[in-house]
């Protein structure tokens, strides 16, 4: 099940390295209360856990788009494993994640 978690986290850290040259809004929906969810998958196809996401908060400023997604990680039984907030932010240049918010305190 760690390896899930950390497969999800690698996903997100490799998914932002394609967001730095096009609009982060094809890519994460920039709407308060927007939702969407990741299902993992083990080696003979049943599902593993799930990894939801809500942004909770969105605000515009200086030319750049500050969004809250709040991350919520349950394994193959519903049982909840982890829960955090993190925030990123959008510019023309590209998109700024806050990864140190994004790992529980207890990781």
């Amino acid at each position: 099940m760690k390896k899930t978690v950390l497969l999800s986290i690698v996903f997100l850290f490799a998914m932002t390295s394609s967001f730095s040259q096009s609009s982060c809004s094809k890519f994460y929906p920039l709407d308060e209360g927007s939702s969407f969810q990741y299902t993992m998958y083990d080696k003979k196809g049943k599902p593993d856990g799930v990894t939801d996401y809500t942004i909770s908060d969105v605000s515009d400023a200086a030319g750049a788009t500050t969004a809250t997604m709040q991350l919520k990680f349950t394994d193959n039984k519903g049982k909840e494993l982890f829960n955090t907030d993190y925030s990123f932010t959008c510019t023309g240049e590209g998109i700024k994640i806050d990864y140190n918010s994004i790992l529980p305190k207890a990781m």
